[in-house]
């Protein structure tokens, strides 16, 4: 798999820097599942989140379903550049999301529920709050 910076490197500014990332690609990205998401969709959704409630204890697992549900966001817009980009750049979402995950605990799970909520009513404006409310 290629990376733009390899995980080793990332610092707390490599963090940082991914966070911002994220708050400008992921809440459009919310946005264009909420408008083209599928029930097939959802239910992969939903059990992401499933796997992420089984595993609160689990930081590690945890993260890797908070990984999938963001994934799986992007293959929802069905757009091959959100896709490949966040395939690109996986392991230092994955590190990111480590990192934010022993700091903040296992918040992200309330902020999925919201989202899967929000893509089920198809309710793009609401989604993007709430991924930008959870990122932030």
């Amino acid at each position: 798999m290629s990376t733009i910076v390899p995980v080793a490197y990332l610092d707390t500014k490599s963090i940082l820097d991914v966070i911002e990332f994220r708050l400008v690609v992921e809440p459009r990205t919310a946005g264009l599942a909420a408008r083209r998401a599928t029930p097939d969709n959802i239910a992969t959704l939903e059990a992401t989140w499933t796997g992420m409630d089984r595993n609160k204890q689990n930081p590690t697992r945890f993260a890797e379903q908070d990984l999938a549900f963001h994934l799986e966001l992007a293959k929802i817009t069905g757009n091959s550049l959100l896709i490949e980009t966040l395939g690109v750049i996986r392991a230092i979402l994955s590190q990111a999301m480590q990192t934010a995950i022993e700091h903040r605990g296992t918040v992200g799970l309330h902020y999925h529920r919201l989202m899967i909520d929000a893509i089920k009513a198809g309710d793009e404006k609401l989604t993007m709050s709430i991924m930008d409310e959870h990122l932030t």
